[in-house]
């Protein structure tokens, strides 16, 4: 099997090289997932100087993932992994948010 996909590659170089990458068709799929053109993407990463809308950090490795409302399926803005993961685990429940910070500064105190 190695021997025929070594062959076949060496003849059909050009045309698999023509292909869109995985990781291109992945992108493509999230942008059309969300509503948004590539152009829309950069505009908003440029609007939020390339960081993460909530923790002011640059992506490491992987683009900046696109937040959205999940009752409206509106568009909010581009978040790092942890800050996207933080807001879906939360359910958005902005009140448990606000309890989090009152935990954090009550042992901030203490500490």
């Amino acid at each position: 099997m190695r021997a025929y996909s070594r062959e076949y590659y060496a003849a059909n170089k050009e045309r698999i090289d023509a292909y869109p990458s995985k990781k291109a068709a992945g992108r493509r799929h999230v942008l059309k997932k969300h509503g948004i053109s590539e152009e829309e993407y950069q505009a908003k990463f440029e609007e939020q100087s390339g960081v993460c809308a909530i923790c002011l950090h640059p992506p490491k490795k992987k683009r900046l993932h696109i937040d959205h409302d999940h009752k409206t399926n509106l568009n909010r803005g581009l978040l790092c992994w942890k800050c996207n993961l933080g807001l879906g685990l939360w359910n958005d429940n902005r009140e448990r948010y606000l309890r989090a910070v009152e935990y954090l500064d009550k042992y901030k105190k203490i500490l």
